[in-house]
């Protein structure tokens, strides 16, 4: 959804690069072909969070939410998996707290 605005933001000056920030691995230049999309606060932390208890608006609004997007690299978002900035990572816990609850393709 973002990924267009977010690489012309990283546009790095070779041809068909981007200004990876990089993930325990310092910035560099990588193929825009290797760029993916992600999340500053885990998915997983934010299901743990209030995700288990929300429906499905306010979590798309979660995932969505340009502000906690970066663009990495496939080899860096790999690195970083459901880490946090402050470095923990988030596991998903399995409690579905609200009757009714449907993921985004409206199946329990």
């Amino acid at each position: 959804v973002h990924l267009p605005e977010k690489l012309r933001a990283a546009a790095a000056p070779s041809p068909g690069m981007f200004r990876c920030p990089g993930y325990q691995h310092s910035a560099h230049e990588a193929p825009i072909a290797s760029a993916t999309l992600d999340h500053r606060f885990s998915v997983a932390a934010h299901w743990n969070a209030t995700g288990h208890k929300s429906g499905n608006a306010e979590r798309t609004r979660f995932w969505t939410d340009p502000s906690n997007l970066d663009v990495l690299c496939g080899p860096c978002n790999s690195r970083k998996s459901s880490r946090d900035p402050d470095g923990n990572t988030a596991r998903y816990i399995k409690e579905v707290a609200i009757p009714g609850f449907t993921g985004p393709d409206g199946k329990s």
